[in-house]
C-alpha cells in the first residue's frame, strides 16, 4: 500500500514540475515576442527546450505506473482500515487528476503562445516553425495521459 501512495505522490510531484517548466517556457517565449528578438538559433533553441518538456512527459507516461499489491486482508480485523486506505487513495488520485488537468492547461497556453509567435510578423520562417510548432502538440494530443 505504501508503495502506491509513494508512486502517487512522486507522479504528482512531476506532473507539478513539469507544469512550472511549461509556464516558463510560455512565460519566456511572450517575452521574447514583446522583445522583437528574432534569432534564428534562439527560436530553435526555444522549440527544442520545448521538445525537451514534452519528452519529458512521455518519459513520465512511460515509468508512472499505479502498483496494486492485493494482499490477503483479516476482513474482520481491519475493514475500518480499509475504508480509510480507500478515501485516502481517492484523495491522492483526485491531486494527481488536478495536476494533470493544470498540465494539459499549460500545454494549450504553451501551444497558443507558439501559434502567437509563428503567425507574428517577426518570425522569418513561418512555415519551417509552424510545422515544427505543429508536430509535438499533434503528437502530445494523440497519445494522451495513460496511467497503466
Amino acid at each position: 500500500m505504501i508503495a502506491l501512495d509513494l508512486n502517487v505522490v512522486y507522479g504528482i510531484r512531476i506532473i507539478t514540475t513539469l507544469i512550472m517548466c511549461l509556464q516558463e517556457w510560455t512565460n519566456n517565449v511572450k517575452e521574447t515576442i514583446k522583445n522583437d528578438t528574432e534569432s534564428v538559433q534562439n527560436w530553435n533553441e526555444v522549440f527544442d527546450m520545448y521538445n525537451r518538456i514534452l519528452k519529458l512527459f512521455d518519459v513520465y507516461k512511460k515509468c508512472f505506473r499505479i502498483l496494486l499489491r492485493y494482499d490477503k486482508i483479516d476482513q474482520v480485523v481491519f475493514p475500518i482500515l480499509i475504508m480509510a486506505w480507500i478515501i485516502m487513495e481517492a484523495a491522492v488520485i483526485l491531486a494527481l487528476c488536478v495536476q494533470c488537468e493544470k498540465f494539459y492547461m499549460a500545454v494549450e497556453e504553451a501551444e497558443s503562445t507558439c501559434i502567437q509567435l509563428v503567425m507574428s510578423t517577426k518570425c522569418s520562417s513561418k512555415n519551417t516553425y509552424f510545422k515544427f510548432c505543429q508536430f509535438p502538440f499533434q503528437t502530445f494530443f494523440k497519445g494522451g495521459l495513460i496511467i497503466q
